[in-house]
């Protein structure tokens, strides 16, 4: 061998050997991970200053031990330490969460790795072992897991509680509305027009309170996961129309608005849905409409649509049909930074709102949480002092029975909750 070519061997070895010790140095000063080698047998054989912080031991206390020493006795007496060192020499590497055993007999959720270190000839060498102590962060995700249980369950008892009050409160509410009623028509002709007015005052006001009760009970059972029975059939969208017509033509002319009701004719004669429960979010959506509205008109237009539901919907397909029922307005709109609270229950977009024109703000929270028992979307779009639409997309299915997007289908994939009122 040439001088030249030994120098070279030598200024190789000089370089493998600083790299060695560079490397063994920077694995000794790590404190936030414990390192260390294992023999084939699973006997500590190395321990950087990491470990010695994390279990306690220092080099010469553990170095020749086994590795069980550092788990739970019983875990340890299971073969728990053999079975993951046989899985990490076949596989080449092992991960697992558990709890070790500090020198003092505390003990600390780990996360631990194992990689089985091999020669050239594919013969076991022994393995490195990297540990992470994880309690603080699982110590948060109890607590998270915790807090979590108990806000469910005290949501559950609210939802309880203001279900049984709404049952309490309707018993003697239904009494009062049945006698104010019969006071206000006057049978006998034994009152004067002033109690008459009276009877029609309390009737109307029992109404009110009624709406308020029915509001909060179906809320309760929506976020008690209750509110989940679909009656579907084929609804007719002449006879939603027809219904709309007789519930609120009378209204916008008190009011002197405008109300329009257009159903696009492209439209097949009926959709496979809930008719109830969508009369009951149209409904909601138009009482909204009115209430906000003081000059201009309200109008409601049914119609196909092939977007404008919340991106990757997974219930609405433009190619499978959907159908929009659009109620817009010319009231008072909706700044942009209250359109998501507006569907929170109890909330309103200005805290001036309830007691300038009422409301619980339950109508839209309501309306959204049975829209998606649908299967479909609600959305809004407002501009402030120029009014607002909200849009309610639904899959248009006109087939009873056998479709695998039909609402009976989707219901039974669907757990109701307090949807995220103006």
């Amino acid at each position: 061998m040439s001088m030249t070519a030994e120098s070279e061997r030598l200024r190789k070895n000089q370089l493998l050997q600083e790299s060695e010790e560079r490397f063994r140095m920077m694995v000794e000063s790590l404190i936030d991970y414990a390192m260390y080698m294992l023999d084939p047998q699973g006997n500590i054989a190395s321990w950087n200053a990491g470990a010695a912080r994390i279990y306690g031991y220092q080099s010469e206390e553990i170095e020749g031990q086994h590795l069980s020493r550092l788990y739970p006795r019983l875990e340890a007496e299971q073969g728990k330490v053999a079975r993951e060192l046989e899985v990490a020499a076949s596989a080449g590497r092992f991960e697992s969460d558990g709890w070790r055993v500090r020198k003092d007999g505390t003990t600390f959720w780990a996360n631990v790795i194992v990689t089985a270190v091999h020669d050239r000839r594919g013969r076991l060498l022994g393995f490195t072992k990297v540990t992470r102590d994880l309690t603080e962060r699982r110590q948060t995700e109890m607590e998270l897991i915790a807090a979590k249980a108990a806000a469910e369950r005290a949501s559950q008892a609210k939802s309880e509680f203001l279900a049984t009050m709404s049952h309490e409160l309707r018993t003697p509410l239904n009494s009062l509305l049945i006698l104010s009623r019969l006071l206000a028509d006057n049978v006998g002709e034994n009152l004067s027009p002033k109690q008459v007015e009276y009877a029609k005052t309390i009737h109307s006001s029992g109404m009110d309170l009624l709406s308020i009760i029915n509001d909060i009970l179906d809320l309760a059972r929506i976020e008690s996961g209750a509110h989940t029975a679909l009656n579907l059939a084929m609804e007719h969208f002449a006879s939603l129309t027809s219904y709309v017509e007789r519930t609120f033509r009378q209204i916008a002319e008190n009011r002197k608005l405008r109300f329009e009701i257009t159903l696009d004719a492209g439209l097949p004669p009926a959709l496979f849905t809930d008719g109830q429960r969508l009369q009951q979010i149209v409904k909601n959506l138009l009482s909204n409409a009115f209430k906000f509205t003081r000059e201009g008109g309200v109008s409601l237009r049914i119609a196909q649509a092939h977007s404008g539901w919340t991106a990757g919907h997974d219930r609405l397909d433009a190619s499978k049909r959907v159908v929009a029922i659009a109620v817009s307005d010319t009231g008072i709109g909706i700044p942009a930074d209250k359109r998501d609270i507006i569907f929170e229950p109890f909330q309103q977009a200005d805290g001036s709102t309830s007691r300038e024109y009422g409301g619980t703000g339950l109508g839209l929270s309501i309306s959204r949480a049975l829209t998606r028992l649908l299967g479909g979307d609600l959305v809004v779009s407002s501009r402030v002092g120029e009014g607002s639409t909200f849009t309610l997309y639904l899959p248009l299915i006109t087939e009873a029975a056998g479709s695998a997007d039909s609402p009976a289908r989707i219901a039974a994939q669907v757990t109701p909750r307090g949807a995220p009122g103006r």
